[in-house]
């Protein structure tokens, strides 16, 4: 689900990664991953996301935490709009 690398007395910083979860629905995998990313982020740890078709290199920081976040929040979204179309959409 994680992956720790250490660097001498750095803090160690992780891969939230979707293949390393194998149980649960997609949903549970993403909340769970996004549980994940702000965890990181509360404790100033590095870390870097791995999602199916992207990958986001480890960091930390604001504008990090809102890409991670904003990926999570648009996995899968073409799939999503063809399964429950707006009003309008065919």
């Amino acid at each position: 689900m994680l992956t720790k690398t250490f660097q001498g007395h750095a803090r160690p910083s992780l891969w939230i990664d979707w293949q390393q979860l194998t149980h649960g629905s997609q949903e549970d995998r993403l909340s769970f991953m996004t549980a994940l990313v702000l965890a990181a982020e509360s404790e100033e740890q590095k870390y870097g996301l791995r999602l199916p078709g992207k990958v986001i290199e480890q960091g930390y920081g604001k504008v990090h935490k809102h890409q991670c976040l904003k990926a999570l929040a648009l996995f899968n979204q073409s799939d999503t709009a063809r399964e429950f179309p707006l009003d309008g959409d065919s």
